[in-house]
């Protein structure tokens, strides 16, 4: 991939302060168009509302999007392609709009504290590189559940829940894991039977801070030493956010963290774009710090 950046930085914030202030007028329409068709709906007017949802708060919609759109645009040509080609090599690629396919999301199995079930995947900003001779691919996930009502006339209608917002990495290491287990960081919104099944080990701030789950107990004491409990529990404070883990016996490791965020998201303050790389560099830092400490461990790795 060939760097990208053919603009100035004070060019790149002049082009996203544009769109910004684009995105906040479609905003303004859009919601002004909401009241309107709240309030005539309010009214008794069946009218007026369809025709203010058509001719004001569809419009605002679709320029907010636009405005969206083009931001992340600019922020993957002029500013995120540079620094994946300096995190990860020449031979990296990287897809602003590109995400995780559905079925490794699905693969990796990761328990979440939510009792729904994941019914779609959504994604931005996929990396797929080379790092320390690991295939690795990383992108921006929201995992989707769908809930489907049906009305006496017999019309169905879906609302969906977002069950998990942030990144997700995976990292083959080529070869067979020791043991295949998940890790889930604690909540109170885990159902009782997940809470049941987890195992115990020796580090109880482990304990207290990560469900495990693995189908063999016994080989887990191989993969979850002591050192690399204390790395993953330091990670995970770094990290400010719920983290969840899912080795694979086949060599894969994902590794998702609920941010709550987009991995390369402007913010809301001001446009600085030096911050926003640095920024932006230390999201994927912490994810290469992670396999830099995993993929020296013996123990990681079937005997």
């Amino acid at each position: 991939m060939e760097t990208m950046q053919t603009k100035t930085d004070q060019q790149i914030k002049a082009e996203i302060d544009s769109h910004r202030a684009g995105r906040s007028l479609g905003k303004i329409i859009m919601y002004a168009g909401m009241g309107l068709v709240i309030l005539f709906l309010i009214m008794g007017k069946i009218l007026f509302p369809i025709l203010f949802a058509l001719l004001v708060t569809l419009p605002g919609g679709l320029i907010m999007i636009h405005h969206e759109n083009a931001i992340k645009e600019i922020l993957g040509e002029q500013v995120v392609k540079n620094l994946v080609l300096d995190a990860f090599g020449p031979e990296t690629t990287y897809e602003p709009f590109g995400c995780i396919a559905e079925e490794e999301i699905r693969r990796a199995d990761i328990r979440l504290p939510s009792a729904s079930s994941l019914d779609k995947v959504r994604g931005t900003d996929r990396i797929c590189a080379l790092y320390q001779g690991l295939h690795i691919e990383m992108s921006d996930v929201s995992l989707i559940h769908v809930d489907i009502s049906t009305d006496d006339d017999g019309d169905s209608t879906e609302t969906e829940k977002e069950i998990f917002k942030g990144q997700w990495m995976i990292c083959d290491f080529g070869k067979e894991l020791s043991a295949e287990v998940r890790l889930s960081e604690y909540s109170k919104k885990f159902p009782r039977r997940l809470k049941n099944q987890t195992i115990r080990l020796e580090n109880e701030a482990f304990n207290s801070r990560f469900l495990v789950f693995s189908e063999n107990p016994h080989e887990v004491f191989y993969l979850l030493t002591p050192h690399m409990m204390e790395y993953i529990l330091a990670m995970s404070d770094r990290s400010g956010k719920n983290v969840y883990m899912s080795f694979l016996r086949g060599g894969k490791l994902h590794i998702a963290v609920n941010s709550g965020k987009d991995f390369f998201e402007l913010g809301k303050g001001k446009t600085d774009i030096d911050l926003l790389r640095s920024t932006f560099l230390s999201e994927i830092k912490w994810f290469t710090d992670m396999i830099d400490e995993l993929r020296v461990s013996e123990t990681l790795y079937r005997p």
